[in-house]
């Protein structure tokens, strides 16, 4: 199945959530902001939402400095 992340087109098995394509990303949860079909999904909702074709994911990233 066909999905964008952060703009680029990937490919993933069928009835992948969210929190497995976090997984999958190396990305740590508590470390970033997911929006899904231009919707921020809350950490604790990752686990329920089910990946369907041609959905977007964006990760944002927090970075500090000054």
């Amino acid at each position: 199945m066909k999905i964008m992340v952060n703009g680029k087109e990937e490919f993933v098995k069928e009835g992948v959530t969210l929190d497995e394509v976090v997984n999958l990303k190396s990305y740590n949860p508590a470390h970033i902001l997911v929006v899904y079909n231009s919707e921020m999904i809350r950490r604790e909702s990752l686990a329920g939402v089910v990946m369907k074709d041609n959905d977007r994911i964006e990760f944002l990233k927090f970075v500090g400095g000054g």
